[in-house]
This record gives C-alpha cells, structure tokens and sequence, in this order.
C-alpha cells in the first residue's frame, strides 16, 4: 500500500536483508495456515513485489547478487511509516528469536552463517532507523 509515501533511500544490501525477512515471514504464515491472500501475506508480498519493481528498473541490475544491482548501490523504493515499522517489527523480531535460541549445539559453521545474518539483521534495522 503506498498512500503517497516518500520514496526512500536503501543499500541493496540492506534490501535483501528485508526481502529475505520478508519472505521467511510469508513461508511462516503459510505454514501456519494463512492463506496467499490474508491480509498479512498480500502485505508481505506486496512489499516485496514492490522492491522487485524497483530492481527492475535500476540500471546496476545484474551487477551484484542473484540479478540484483551490488549491494553498496542505492535502491529507491516508496514506504510509508507504517511499512518501516511493520518492517521493522519483523527484523526485530527474527533477531530476537535467533539471538535467544542460538544454534549452540550445531556445527560452528552453522553458528557462523547466523551470526553473519544477524550482524546483516543489524544493518538493514539501522539503515530503518534512519529514516524514522
């Protein structure tokens, strides 16, 4: 929904780290029973279609990760304060849960990868912040 929200200012980088929250939160839902098209998936989808909109049309794509512009480029996407924070929410939200229950009895490699996505949880949840 973007009700004439502002574009915003994001490293790719940081959009990644959303759209992969984003889409762990629509795998979750769906596993719990929501259907594609309750409120809080379309919601999630929605966001995410609208980076992939944005991705498009950016003229680095392709020159970073999986067909994306590189991860230091600039991505321009509209938000509303109510995406931000529901954004927000979510990051929150899986960086308590991986912090809490860390993968203490799994393989140090394992323990590694989440706290390199955590540190990346980190970065896309600051990069938020400043456009609070």
């Amino acid at each position: 929904m973007n009700d004439g929200a502002p574009s915003r200012r994001l490293a790719v980088g940081a959009w990644l780290t959303i759209d992969a929250t984003l889409d762990n939160e629509v795998s979750n839902l769906v596993r719990s029973g929501a259907d594609l098209d309750a409120p809080e998936v379309a919601r999630a989808r929605g966001l995410r279609e609208r980076g992939w909109a944005v991705n498009r049309e950016h003229p680095e794509r392709g020159l970073g990760p999986v067909g994306w512009p590189p991860s230091e480029a600039q991505f321009d996407i509209t938000l509303s304060k109510d995406d931000i924070g529901y954004i927000v929410d979510l990051l929150t939200h899986h960086l308590e849960a991986t912090s809490t229950n860390p993968a203490a009895g799994d393989a140090p490699s394992v323990r590694l990868l989440q706290e390199e996505s955590n540190a990346l949880t980190r970065e896309a949840l600051d990069a938020l912040d400043a456009l609070r």
